[in-house]
């Protein structure tokens, strides 16, 4: 099978490629924690990426779709959370993503990684160029909670 190369969707061409992004996951609830139309929203502010890997074999369909955040912790440098929503042939894509996604984490200043997927894709974390810890989806839920946004109090 032909190598896929990793693309990122920018928020402005979301409306495009959402129907299909929603095809593929097929499920109401992204790891139990946020809905769909959520996640939609996160992507079109910007405050998470997302990542699609095409079919070859037939333009209209994904192989993959990741999600990706910034995390800022007080005191720690920034870390790049890599979610893996969907994906099959995780051999076509994997080498793209972990080049293309290390080398967007180290242009953003983040000294680490981590990944939330199914347990199966864990032994891929090697492939990526910066260390990283492996989250249950429980276990990133419970850090999505304690980083959520807070509105900024007006004076």
């Amino acid at each position: 099978m032909p190598a896929v190369t990793l693309e990122h969707i920018d928020p402005a061409r979301l409306d495009t490629v959402w129907p299909i992004v929603v095809r593929l996951l097929g499920w109401n609830d992204v790891h139990g924690a946020a809905s769909l139309p959520a996640l939609r929203n996160h992507l079109l502010i910007g405050y998470s990426d997302l990542w699609v890997a095409p079919d070859w074999r037939f333009p209209t369909r994904l192989t993959a779709v990741i999600v990706t955040t910034i995390i800022q912790r007080p005191r720690q440098e920034p870390c790049l959370r890599i979610e893996f929503l969907s994906g099959r042939r995780i051999g076509t894509w994997i080498e793209s993503t972990a080049c293309t996604l290390s080398r967007y984490a180290v242009a953003r200043g983040c000294t680490h990684l981590e990944f939330v997927g199914r347990i199966g894709w864990r032994q891929y974390r090697s492939h990526f160029g910066l260390p990283g810890a492996w989250l249950t989806e429980e276990r990133a839920g419970q850090c999505r909670l304690s980083i959520q946004l807070k509105p900024i109090p007006t004076p």
